[in-house]
C-alpha cells in the first residue's frame, strides 16, 4: 500500500446476455416460483410492436418465449445479478483488508435498465422506464448521506462533474452534467425537476416526478404520456386523453425547454 492515488474501473459482463452464471447462483432461483412479468404484451397499444410480434434484441430474437422460457430467463437474470453482487462484495472486502475503505470513493452502477418480459420486451432499446432506470450506489468517506436512500434525479452526464469535484480535478466548462455532491450531504434536498433521454434524433423522452412523456418522429404514435403514479409500468398512453391535455402540453414544453431549465433552484448552468 502506498500513498499514491489510484483509479480502478471494474466491469462485469453480467447480467448482459448470455444469461450464464455459476451453478450456485442458478440454484438460488426456482423458475417455477418466478411471477409472470407485469404489463402483458399488447400489439395494438405497443410503442414497439415489432418486438411483440417478431422478436427482441439480445434474447428471444426471432419469437416470443413460451411461459416456461419467460420464467427461466428471469431466474437466470436474477442469478447473474446475484453473481455480480458477490463479485462487488469481493472488491469491497478487499478495500477493507487493504485499509483503503476509509479513503476510497466507490461508485457502483449499471449502464441501463433491462426489460424482463414486461410488455413482451426483453433487453434494452426502448424509452420506457424499465430501460431508463439504472442502479447507482455511491459511498464517499465521511459523507453524511452514506447508507441513505436518495429519491432525487441524477443522470449519467452528472458522473464526471461529481467525481471531478470529489477528487478536486479541474474540469472543462462545457460539461452538460451537474455535480450531485450536495446530495451526498443531504439526500432529501430538492434537485433536478426532470431527466431526459434521447434514443436518436427522432425519439426523445422527458420524465418528471409524476409523468413520462415521449415523442416519436418515427413510430406507431407521435407521442406517449404515462402517469407513473397510477401506471408505473406505462401501459396506458394518455397522450390523446382530453383530461390530460394540459399535462401533455406542459410535458412537451418541459422537453422542449431542455436540461438547463430542469436544473435545481439556485443552480445555474456553467454553459
Amino acid at each position: 500500500q502506498t500513498k499514491k492515488q489510484f483509479f480502478l474501473s471494474v466491469h462485469q459482463s453480467r447480467p448482459h446476455t448470455p444469461l450464464i452464471a455459476p451453478k450456485k447462483y442458478i440454484d438460488m432461483y426456482d423458475p417455477a416460483k418466478i411471477p409472470d412479468p407485469p404489463a402483458p404484451p399488447n400489439v395494438q397499444t405497443s410503442l414497439y410492436p415489432r418486438r411483440v410480434t417478431v422478436g427482441n434484441p439480445d434474447i428471444f430474437t426471432n419469437r416470443q418465449p413460451t411461459p416456461r422460457e419467460v420464467k427461466e430467463a428471469i431466474a437466470a437474470y436474477y442469478a447473474c445479478v446475484s453473481f455480480v453482487d458477490s463479485n462487488i462484495g469481493m472488491v469491497l472486502d478487499e478495500l477493507e483488508k487493504q485499509g483503503l475503505a476509509n479513503n476510497t470513493i466507490v461508485f457502483i452502477l449499471g449502464d441501463h435498465g433491462w426489460h424482463l418480459g414486461d410488455h413482451g420486451f426483453w433487453s434494452k432499446y426502448s424509452m420506457l422506464e424499465a430501460t431508463r432506470r439504472a442502479p447507482l450506489w455511491v459511498r464517499v468517506p465521511g459523507a453524511p448521506a452514506n447508507g441513505q436512500v436518495c429519491r432525487e434525479f441524477v443522470e449519467f452526464v452528472d458522473f464526471v462533474p461529481t467525481v471531478g469535484e470529489l477528487a478536486g480535478l479541474d474540469l472543462p466548462a462545457n460539461l452538460e452534467g451537474l455535480s450531485f455532491v450536495p446530495l451526498l450531504a443531504n439526500p432529501s434536498r430538492s434537485w433536478k425537476k426532470a431527466v431526459f433521454m434521447v434514443e436518436n434524433e427522432n425519439n426523445q423522452v422527458v420524465r418528471n416526478r409524476k409523468f413520462s412523456y415521449l415523442e416519436f418522429k418515427k413510430g406507431p404514435v407521435p407521442a406517449a404520456l404515462f402517469d407513473l403514479e397510477k401506471d408505473p409500468w406505462e401501459t396506458v398512453n394518455l397522450a390523446d386523453d382530453p383530461a390530460y391535455a394540459k399535462t401533455r402540453q406542459d410535458m412537451a414544453q418541459l422537453l422542449k425547454a431542455g436540461w438547463k431549465a430542469a436544473l435545481p433552484e439556485g443552480v445555474a448552468s456553467k454553459q
